[in-house]
């Protein structure tokens, strides 16, 4: 015990997996983390136009902070291999492999003794900092805030000792809803969450992942928001106050919230307002009140995950890059330097299997064919899949050959290193299902 203190003082900490030999063959040893990532101060935010294509809308938070952007992680510690398997959602624009592997070497630091292995996933939020460099408020200057950085980097690392030191025996259930998009496809509506319960049944955590851009708000909006992410974890502490409720997106290639634009009086009655966007908060907030709905009355169908098996595995890829605009921007030091010069750069993908409940992520904004491919490539091991979208890196946006010669997707194009970049992916996918 005087060890362990000491090494949380000094910011490291130990796991000595005997202690945890206790759980059911059902149970996963598991802990959840959640706390705010906001920025202080006037700081561009990225999401909507960008100078990069040559589209002026550079926005600042100079209505101050609606509600918070948050970083929500999961924890799954494995005893015989002394891993922890880190699932992250922050709510950010997006994230880039530069950014990824800092966090990751700060949580090594942090968690010397185990073997770590991560999955940070982005809401894709509109209304948070510039993460990704494409905002600036000048042609080919990055929006990027390195004090911010610094700090969001450091919090999540934090979020991450947080809920790896909360691991307890819990099981697993998953259940399966649907609520709209633009898209009047059943695989891109559909909701799937992830219930960890104590052996009460009391539930502590939850993770949920549909498929929209959070762009309720528009661009009229310069308060900090993580949009409809943000509403759906209110109401579901509402609903399920026991629990710590994580929301990641899946697809989110041109796929938007559908449905009506009711509205509901906005929750966050303390947060800055921005008065060109009141309405829009009281849509967001309906949206982000029917999701939780729709996965609080899910439970009642929840299936129950029976085998603890936790493994994790990443592959790493080489895709070609043909988009000037990116290689230029790299050699202006707007975006992170990746190789891109080179006509190619290194990407990964990630899989964590949770008794028999895959969770892939996805390297990028992927268009829903992607993610209907992926789910024919499992459909033969009988899993249940969910996706986590902006995973571990953004390449951009990522759709098929024959998506990337159509005219309506010009704006796509122009954020996407290559039309093969999606046949990449899958082909590296389905190889590591395979070799299972």
């Amino acid at each position: 015990m005087r060890l362990l203190l000491i090494l949380c003082l000094m910011g490291l900490h130990s796991f000595p997996s005997k202690a945890f030999s206790v759980c059911k063959n059902s149970e996963f040893l598991m802990g959840f983390d959640q706390r705010p990532i906001n920025p202080e101060g006037k700081l561009t935010m990225g999401g909507f136009g960008t100078y990069f294509l040559f589209q002026s809308s550079t926005r600042q938070n100079g209505e101050g902070i609606h509600d918070d952007l948050m970083v929500s992680t999961a924890a799954i510690y494995h005893p015989s291999k002394n891993s922890i398997n880190l699932l992250i959602s922050v709510d950010l624009v997006g994230i880039s492999l530069a950014t990824i592997n800092r966090i990751q070497d700060e949580i090594d630091q942090r968690l010397p003794d185990t073997e770590n292995h991560l999955i940070i996933t982005a809401t894709h939020t509109h209304h948070s900092p510039d993460t990704l460099g494409l905002w600036g408020a000048l042609p080919f200057q990055s929006g990027v805030d390195d004090n911010y950085m610094a700090n969001m980097e450091t919090t999540v690392a934090q979020s991450a000792v947080g809920a790896a030191l909360t691991t307890k025996c819990l099981s697993l259930s998953f259940s399966a809803g649907s609520k709209k998009t633009n898209l009047d496809d059943k695989e891109s509506n559909q909701v799937l969450t992830l219930w960890a319960k104590s052996h009460s049944g009391k539930i502590l955590g939850s993770i949920t992942q549909w498929n929209a851009h959070p762009t309720i708000l528009g661009s009229n909006n310069n308060t900090i928001s993580s949009d409809f992410p943000g509403a759906f974890r209110y109401y579901m502490k509402q609903k399920v106050p026991s629990g710590i409720h994580i929301y990641m997106n899946g697809a989110l290639g041109d796929l938007y919230v559908g449905g009506p634009k009711s509205s509901l009086a906005d929750p966050f009655m303390d947060g800055d307002k921005d008065p060109d966007a009141l309405k829009d908060y009281d849509i967001m907030a309906f949206h982000g009140r029917d999701l939780a709905d729709r996965v609080s009355s899910s439970l009642g169908n929840q299936k129950e995950i029976k085998s603890s098996i936790v493994a994790f595995t990443q592959s790493k890829f080489t895709i070609p890059v043909d988009n000037s605009l990116f290689k230029l921007a790299e050699r202006l030091n707007v975006i992170d330097n990746r190789g891109l010069s080179n006509g190619k750069t290194e990407s990964s993908v990630s899989i964590l299997n949770l008794g028999g409940f895959y969770i892939v992520t996805l390297p990028g904004e992927v268009f829903p064919s992607g993610t209907k491919k992926i789910r024919s490539i499992l459909k033969e091991k009988s899993v249940q899949v969910m996706f986590a979208g902006i995973g571990n890196d953004w390449l951009g946006y990522i759709m098929t050959e024959s998506e990337f010669d159509q005219d309506e997707y010009r704006y796509h194009r122009n954020l996407s290193p290559h039309k093969k970049t999606m046949t990449v992916m899958l082909d590296e996918i389905e190889n590591m299902i395979l070799e299972e």
